[in-house]
């Protein structure tokens, strides 16, 4: 898992539209100011709003050290996949939230999500914390999953696929390796692939191969 933090506004920040701190987030954001004023403005009637997930440590860091009115830090994190496109089809990739979307990620979803817990903190009205209750209900972690995989045979399996795909100048090709005794599936591989780590590259075509 990778750390990051979700930058969101809170109920007193609606008083500060026109004012600085509006200004200093946006700037610490790279947002355009003007957008992020009418976010606030458009949205008063909420408890908060998200302005930016995902937000590095680094800037979260820089955010919390200015103490603007209004603005909170929510900690998340996002799945990393140390495998990218060699198993992308396979394992599959999560959203924003951390919810399975495609592979074996959706399929298991429920399985490897765990219980989110709950603990009381108090915040004055500029959002900072002044007393810890302590925790509510205990949270429950997720299960884990053991996959059969050989990942020096799924690398292997993997780029002469991919050789293959290009040599034949193919559109698609998968391939899957098979243990003849026991019926495991020691590999499984489709290409082309995208890396699960960058959004950019995903296609919804092949995240469905």
């Amino acid at each position: 898992m990778t750390r990051f933090y979700a930058a969101r506004t809170q109920g007193s920040a609606r008083k500060y539209v026109d004012q600085d701190p509006i200004k200093t987030l946006a700037s610490l954001l790279k947002i355009p100011d003007a957008n992020l004023r009418s976010l606030v403005a458009n949205n008063r009637s909420k408890q908060f709003i998200y302005v930016q997930r995902q937000v590095r440590p680094s800037v979260a860091a820089v955010i919390r050290a200015a103490r603007l009115p209004g603005v909170g830090l929510q900690r998340e994190y996002q799945r990393f996949y140390p495998t990218g496109d060699v198993t992308a089809s396979l394992v599959g990739f999560t959203n924003i939230d951390d919810h399975g979307q495609a592979g074996l990620e959706a399929s298991y979803n429920n399985y490897l999500a765990g219980v989110a817990g709950r603990r009381l903190i108090l915040k004055d009205a500029y959002g900072h914390e002044v007393d810890d209750l302590g925790v509510q209900k205990e949270a429950q972690p997720g299960h884990d999953l053991v996959l059969s995989i050989d990942k020096r045979l799924q690398y292997l399996t993997y780029s002469e696929l991919a050789r293959g795909v290009a040599a034949h100048h193919a559109e698609y090709g998968s391939a899957v390796l098979m243990n003849v005794t026991t019926g495991e599936v020691l590999a499984m591989a489709t290409v082309p692939s995208f890396n699960p780590n960058n959004r950019a590259t995903m296609k919804p075509a092949l995240s469905r191969a």
